[in-house]
Parts: structure tokens; sequence; C-alpha cells
């Protein structure tokens, strides 16, 4: 009898050693996943910052303005997408399998930007412009 009881307290003692390694194990998991999904958003801001301060610069630069602006075709070998909503004036960069998304406001401009090219931005008659460069379109 004495034996049977040493066993069953042992594996009491087990079970509860395991299931609080499972939840510290879990929690590991669940600290990591939230640090990829802010380090991912980070980013996205920075690269919807970039474009939106690129084109406000060409908003508020006199006529004749042109500069290139560069869209990589990844983020540190992240998958996203950029668009630019030109009835709502706003740029929307996101990475749908992180779950992350940005939207920022911009003037009003004209054409689009695509991943993996260089644009020109240029403000002629007080309208901004986006031109991918060839061999890339829209």
């Amino acid at each position: 009898m004495r034996r049977s009881q040493f066993t069953l307290e042992f594996m009491m003692i087990f079970v509860l050693a395991f299931f609080i390694f499972l939840l510290l194990l879990a929690l590991i998991v669940r600290m990591a996943d939230q640090n990829r999904t802010a380090t991912e958003k980070k980013k996205i801001e920075l690269l919807a910052d970039t474009v939106k301060n690129d084109l406000m610069l060409a908003y508020q630069s006199g006529q004749s303005f042109e500069t290139q602006l560069s869209i990589p075709d990844n983020l540190d070998g992240s998958d996203f997408e950029i668009e630019i909503d030109n009835g709502a004036d706003i740029l929307y960069v996101s990475n749908p399998s992180m779950n992350v998304s940005v939207f920022r406001s911009i003037p009003d401009v004209s054409g689009c930007l695509k991943k993996g090219c260089t644009h020109n931005i240029s403000k002629e008659n007080n309208v901004i412009q986006i031109v991918p460069i060839s061999p890339c379109t829209c």
C-alpha cells in the first residue's frame, strides 16, 4: 500500500510539473509571436512614413519638383501589399499573413505604387504624379 501511495504522489507531481511546463511554453510562444508582429508593424510603418514623407515633400514644394522613390519587393523577407486609394487620398500598406495594416493620409496624387519598382514622383501644375520607371507598369 505504501508503494502505491508513493507512485500516485509521484505521478501527481509529475503531471503538475508537466502542466506548468506547458503553460510556460505557451506563454513564451505567445510573447515571441507578439514581438514578431510588433517588429513587422514597425517595418510597415517605416515604409508608409517614407512614402508619405516623399509625397508631402512633393506637395509642399514648388513647381517642377521631381524625385525618385524605390519600393522594395519585400521587407526583410516578409511579403507586403501597398496601394493608394486616390479617391480617399489614403496610402495603405499591409502584411496580410501577419494581420498588420497601416493607413496614412496623403495629398491628392495621380498614379500608383508597385512593389519592387522605382517610381518618379513629380509635381507639375500642382498635381503630384507617381510613375513607375520601366519595365514596371501599373
